[in-house]
């Protein structure tokens, strides 16, 4: 729907056939529209005008000279004029040749009537369709407000606006930040990989990017929130669909502002492309152009995956909120900012499934991988601290750095699945996942029965006997591994006499059959003990 019609069309009306009209100079801007039809023959009757008129003449007010055709055209192309209208009969018997070259050169449409016409039927005819326009898009632009404004008495949120706009006008809707990068997109037809090209054209507004319209989101308060932007990606954008814009703008705007999840949003965006990414649903080159309307800045020399988990706990530890619940988002919001002060890129996104954070990290130098892995560990510990209290300690994965989201896609795997194992680990500051480690040897071998049947067999004895007394033998003897057999250094950390611990381990040798003095039993002891923790107590 347009809110105006076109000099073009104007000339479709049977009122102006009946005239016989014919176009003499500026075909090829007949589509201008027409804002209204104004008749009269007032000498300078161009500045009475305020722009997108049609003016229909007879030219009686024009001079004799030459200058004076010129003066009317050079008038009415300052005033934004949609064309000029001359009927044949009283300033001119046939159509007049300088004022038509004057308004070729200009682009003005000029239009000669060779048969009389009352210019006041024109006038009623055009102006009245102008009118019904305007009043159908008020009621179209009124509906559409009540429908979001329904919405968001039912509770719907930013998400349920842009779905509506994205249907009523049928292009994609996308909603920006003013510090960069998209906060969601909704597409209509069109696949997300090709409204994602067509905004990044629009972005850097490079030639051919699409037509927009544009509504800034603005708060008296934090000055610019951003904009949303509706790209004539499926179909053309008219009239109605520029007032759809700022009509669902304008809510936005008292919504956002009330702080309703603009974060959450963009947090949902990001990890839908990383999402995208594992699943293998956009190529290198749809990557990189998501990850740059994310905020991503490109080309970076390496991208490094980076795997969040919570380490595993066996003590009785009350429940602290999942990762991806509000407290979290400060901690993630902390870690953002002070990697982009090192410079970095950063992306961060939940995994669909499980409680990991993945994190890709754009890398200046592939040297700084260490470095950007330690500062990442170090903000989430204290900030875990203070916006989280009793969460268990975080276990970073750092996976290898890579040249292509392609080579990316392998790297984030092998990092998620060396996540689980790990979490299982020692603590600590973090963990390069490109080093060979026993435990993800373990967790590869998950699958063989061998393994557990292992594990149960060299410590049955000592488990079976901790099953039928209070007292436990097994932490004695994880103690002893974990000091690599270091007598003086277990007895410590147990807070026992270092005979005590003695008689302990004698006790443990003669149920398990074993010299625990022996190098190599008590390797084997230590496997077995590795076992049972990263695979659990029933494997």
């Amino acid at each position: 729907m347009s809110l105006s019609i076109s000099v073009e069309q104007v000339l479709e009306l049977p009122t102006v056939k009946r005239g016989v009209p014919e176009v003499i100079a500026g075909a090829v801007n007949l589509g201008n529209p027409v804002r209204w039809v104004h008749a009269g023959e007032a000498p300078y009757i161009g500045a009475l005008l305020q722009g997108g008129e049609l003016l229909l003449t007879g030219g009686r007010s024009i001079g004799p000279s030459r200058r004076d055709e010129e003066h009317l055209v050079e008038s009415l192309v300052e005033r934004g004029a949609a064309g000029l209208v001359i009927e044949l009969g009283s300033r001119f018997r046939s159509s007049p040749k300088l004022l038509g070259a004057a308004a070729e050169r200009a682009g003005l449409p000029v239009i000669v009537l060779h048969r009389e016409v009352p210019f006041i039927a024109i006038a009623e005819t055009v102006n009245r369709d102008i009118v019904h326009r305007e009043a159908a898009l008020a009621l179209h632009t009124a509906d559409i407000r009540a429908q979001a404004t329904r919405l968001l008495i039912d509770g719907a949120g930013v998400g349920e606006l842009l779905a509506l706009l994205s249907a009523t006008i049928g292009n994609p809707a996308i909603l920006e930040l003013a510090s960069g990068g998209v906060a969601f997109q909704i597409t209509h037809r069109a696949s997300d990989r090709e409204v994602s090209a067509a905004w990044d054209t629009f972005r850097r507004q490079l030639p051919g990017a699409p037509d927009a319209a544009v509504h800034a989101i603005v708060s008296e308060r934090r000055g610019e929130w951003g904009r949303l932007v509706a790209l004539a990606v499926d179909a053309p954008l008219a009239d109605a669909d520029r007032l759809a814009v700022d009509s669902i703008g304008q809510l936005l705007a008292v919504e956002l502002m009330r702080g309703r999840e603009p974060a959450s949003f963009a947090a949902r965006r990001r990890s839908d492309f990383i999402a995208d990414l594992l699943s293998g649903d956009v190529d290198s080159a749809e990557a990189a152009v998501r990850a740059s309307a994310l905020g991503f800045k490109q080309p970076v020399r390496g991208l490094m995956p980076v795997v969040v988990v919570p380490q595993e706990r066996t003590d009785a530890a009350p429940p602290t909120p999942s990762m991806r619940d509000a407290p979290w988002d400060l901690v993630w919001r902390d870690v953002r900012d002070a990697l982009e002060r090192e410079a970095a890129q950063v992306l961060l996104g939940h995994h669909r499934y499980g409680e990991h954070m993945l994190i890709v990290l754009g890398l200046r130098d592939t040297e700084e991988r260490a470095t950007l892995a330690g500062r990442l560990a170090e903000v989430l510990r204290t900030s875990t601290l203070a916006r989280v209290p009793g969460a268990p300690p975080l276990v970073v994965c750092a996976g290898p750095s890579t040249h292509s989201w392609d080579a990316l896609r392998a790297a984030l795997h092998a990092t998620i699945d060396a996540a689980t194992p790990t979490s299982r680990s020692e603590a600590r500051p973090w963990h390069d996942v490109t080093v060979p480690n026993v435990d993800r040897l373990i967790w590869s071998l998950r699958d063989r029965p061998e393994l557990m049947q292992f594990a149960t067999a060299r410590l049955h004895p000592l488990l079976q006997r901790d099953r039928e007394r209070t007292t436990r033998m097994l932490p004695t003897l994880e103690t002893l591994c974990r000091h690599g057999g270091r007598k003086a250094d277990a007895a410590r950390e147990l807070h026992i006499e270092r005979q005590s611990l003695y008689s302990r381990l004698a006790r443990i040798g003669e149920l398990m059959d074993a010299d625990l003095s022996d190098p190599d039993t008590l390797a084997a002891i230590q496997l077995a003990l590795r076992i049972r923790t990263v695979l659990g107590e029933r494997g």
